[in-house]
């Protein structure tokens, strides 16, 4: 059961500043049918004993929740499969609500002055951005506003404009968990009346918060409500029993038939077949699933896209429909439609690109040394950065303030990407930097090299934390949404001058994970016979993609260090690999090997789209973006 914000508040009164909550009941996150049966558990995360507020995806595939962690009480949103499957952290905080588009969650989390602050992230742990003072946010049908609380109040803000607005007519006592209808006119609202009054649950008109209709629920509510996606229907908890009842006439509650335990925080699916919920009871009844595990993928390809040059890295948009390919030397950066095909040809000699999380611009080094900041749309040059040497390590920082560089000089420089000021220079590597990242947080850059090392260092001072050796050059680097984890690629050195390098194969081919905070290696995968040039981590943090100069595109497990999946060989090097944002995809780039000591261009290999299906699944003739082309990989 959630507190509501004034009774927190009287915890502090009561017990001298000293903040108390209810005990930790143990919990877990649960789902059933809307008749109560089959009901099953989906969630319950090791260490975290209080688990709460789940809410559906709009596509009904996952639940979002928040837990408490023991004994230090740390909260956290978690994100699901409906199946139980691919469990992971997304953010630190409660209540977590899906934006429209399943592509963001707003939450809330508490700021060292315990202060309750609403959040806005990317699913991918990017983007963070600073709402407003209050708690409990939930987003409009239209993703136009979040209504939160702030202590005695009711606000909707419109993420346009920043306008707020109150909703209630007066202060009352708001209980944390409200939602919006469908239609996006009412908000339900459960609320404490004074003097230990029984609880209410309102329905507030968001456009006039003079008028709030009594839908006749009235007793020991939970906070937590939820609309049908019809709009006929809420659900809400009551004496720690699920309920629902008709939004409009005059019909009694029905209470869900064979519950357990005490059950709270109800979530109807989007399909209305489903409930989500919270509960005590049943927790004997298995682990939950943490991950699909154990089982084979097949790399479907969907298209392949001639570019007129080799690519030598890609990167999606944040909304997965479109991807940023960059060039060589003769043709640049082109802006891909998967769902129409087309293609935009925006110039430049745009050798690596990265995302920002904003969507609207990407990083790109159109020349050996400069770096450019450059609009989507348009093309057009935002920022110039002139990074004295030939740039081969690129980052772009999770909320999109910074850029890092790095190459031949050895020297890691942090920009100011809207200023294009140096923010931090420093000697990172006493060889070729070979890629750098920013840690999800923004605190940590993380570089490999041709020293055969992993570092990391401070964004701020520029102090060294770690310092990882491996049996050779470390090519392919990439570090989980969640920032546990770092994973690194090897093989191959370098040789000849820096006007004329050249890559010679070496025998440590290995994909290796390490745990970002010690440094300690938790597992090696092989495979490879070509060094690891290229690694992605997928979004929802199960698998890793790697590429190489062995032709071949590799899928792993990362829960247990299996291969799943191999695509090719095919006759030049994979150079480049990405996650689509939602996992499905994989893009994958390259287009060119070194023969006898020439280079020879593969033009049908330059791009290449696959979609990740379990083994012997069926893919619909006519896929998401677009028909599949039936064209066979490559062979040597």
């Amino acid at each position: 059961m959630r507190l509501c914000s004034a009774a927190a508040l009287l915890c502090l009164v009561l017990f001298g500043g000293a903040w108390a909550e209810e005990p930790v009941r143990p919990s877990a996150i649960f789902v059933m049918k809307a008749d109560g049966s089959e009901v099953r558990k989906v969630a319950e995360v090791k260490g975290y004993a209080e688990h709460g507020s789940p809410r559906w995806s709009h596509d009904g595939k996952q639940l979002a929740f928040d837990a408490s962690r023991v004994p230090d009480g740390v909260r956290a949103c978690f994100v699901v499969g409906a199946d139980g499957a691919g469990l992971r952290e997304v953010a630190k905080g409660r209540f977590p609500d899906w934006s429209p588009d399943d592509k963001q969650l707003a939450f809330h989390n508490t700021n060292a002055e315990g202060t309750a602050e609403v959040f806005v992230q990317n699913l991918d742990g990017q983007g963070l951005v600073k709402i407003a003072a209050g708690s409990s946010p939930r987003w409009s049908a239209d993703g136009s506003s979040l209504v939160y609380s702030d202590q005695n109040m009711l606000h909707a803000v419109d993420l346009l404009t920043g306008e707020q607005n109150k909703l209630l007519s007066e202060p009352q006592e708001v209980c944390e968990g409200f939602a919006w209808s469908p239609g996006g006119n009412q908000v339900a609202v459960v609320v404490q009346p004074p003097a230990y009054a029984p609880r209410r649950l309102l329905l507030v008109d968001p456009a006039s918060s003079k008028a709030a209709l009594d839908p006749r629920p009235k007793g020991k509510l939970g906070g937590s409500v939820s609309y049908s996606s019809d709009g006929k229907l809420l659900a809400y908890s009551e004496a720690g029993e699920i309920l629902t009842i008709e939004v409009a006439g005059e019909a009694q509650p029905n209470k869900i038939a064979g519950q357990q335990g005490e059950n709270w925080d109800p979530a109807i699916s989007p399909d209305g077949q489903w409930i989500a919920f919270t509960s005590s009871g049943r927790l004997d009844s298995g682990p939950a699933r943490m991950a699909v595990t154990g089982r084979e993928k097949t790399l479907q390809e969907l298209r392949r896209h001639e570019k007129r040059s080799i690519v030598w890295s890609v990167d999606f948009t944040p909304d997965g429909r479109q991807v940023v390919l960059g060039g060589a030397n003769n043709t640049g950066v082109q802006v891909w439609d998967l769902a129409t095909g087309e293609t935009r040809d925006l110039g430049g000699k745009g050798m690596l690109v990265q995302m920002f999380p904003d969507g609207r611009r990407f990083a790109t080094s159109w020349t050996f040394r400069n770096a450019h900041v450059i609009d989507v749309e348009s093309g057009d040059v935002l920022r110039e950065i002139d990074n004295v040497s030939r740039i081969w390590a690129f980052g772009v920082s999770s909320d999109g303030r910074k850029l890092l560089t790095g190459g031949l000089d050895k020297i890691i420089r942090i920009w100011d990407a809207d200023s294009g000021e140096t923010l931090l220079s420093m000697e990172a590597q006493p060889d070729y930097i070979l890629r750098a990242a920013f840690s999800p947080d923004g605190k940590e850059v993380i570089t490999v090299g041709h020293d055969h090392t992993l570092r990391t260092f401070d964004t701020t001072t520029g102090k060294e934390r770690l310092n990882v050796g491996h049996p050779a050059a470390v090519w392919g680097l990439a570090v989980s949404a969640d920032g546990r984890h770092i994973l690194t690629g090897t093989g191959g050195s370098l040789t000849g001058s820096l006007t004329g390098l050249n890559l010679a194969e070496g025998d440590d081919n290995v994909l290796r994970m390490w745990d970002r905070e010690s440094g300690k290696l938790v597992r090696e995968m092989k495979g490879h016979t070509g060094g690891v040039f290229c690694i992605d981590v997928s979004p929802d943090g199960q698998l890793a993609a790697t590429g190489s100069s062995d032709g071949t595109l590799r899928l792993w497990d990362l829960s247990t260090g299996e291969e799943r999946s191999k695509m090719g060989p095919g006759k030049g090097i994979v150079a480049c690999v990405r996650f689509s944002p939602d996992s499905q995809l994989i893009v994958a780039g390259g287009g060119v090997a070194r023969i006898q000591g020439e280079m020879i261009e593969f033009p049908t290999e330059q791009i290449r789209v696959y979609k990740i299906l379990d083994a012997g699944q069926e893919e619909p003739r006519k896929q998401p973006h677009g028909e599949a082309q039936k064209i066979e990989a490559p062979s040597e």
